[in-house]
Order: structure tokens, then C-alpha cells, then sequence
């Protein structure tokens, strides 16, 4: 995941094929895709001004470029809830 500020984000193809879910918060909506459950994007629960995108959806993006720069969530262990 690497979060931007929502401004800087444009889904230019396939948002047809994405369902949004909403937690138990209300303040994080989920983006996933219908066809394969892949978790996509979703706004930032810490940072209500960033969405948050699932680098692996992106094509030809190469996670070992940006060493440090993105960090590793594992989807379980929120850091609000520390």
C-alpha cells in the first residue's frame, strides 16, 4: 500500500468492475474488485485526505523500486488500533 493525497488519484480504467465496502467505522470506504476480491484502494482511516492503493494492482509497477518508500501492510494489524 502507498497512500496519496486523494487529489493525485484518477482510476482511468476498470472502476466498473469495483465494488466499494464499508467497515464497522463508516470512515474507511474499500474498494475490491468484483471479478477476482482483490483489495484495490480505500481512504485513509488515519489520514481521512489519502487514499491508500494496493501498488500490486498497478501494471508494470515494481514494488523493489521504491525500497522504504511503501509500506508493508498485512491487512490485520491497523496501526490506529496499537
Amino acid at each position: 500500500m502507498i497512500c496519496v493525497p486523494q487529489e493525485n488519484v484518477t482510476v482511468v480504467e476498470g472502476f466498473e468492475s469495483v465494488t466499494e465496502y464499508i467497515f464497522n467505522t463508516t470512515e474507511a470506504p474499500h474498494f475490491f474488485c468484483i471479478i477476482c476480491g482483490t483489495h484495490t484502494h480505500h481512504k485513509s482511516r488515519n489520514n481521512p485526505g489519502k487514499i491508500c492503493i494496493n501498488v500490486a494492482c498497478i501494471d508494470d509497477f515494481n514494488i523493489a523500486d521504491y525500497k522504504g518508500a511503501i509500506k508493508n501492510f498485512d491487512g490485520v494489524n491497523h496501526p490506529r488500533d496499537l
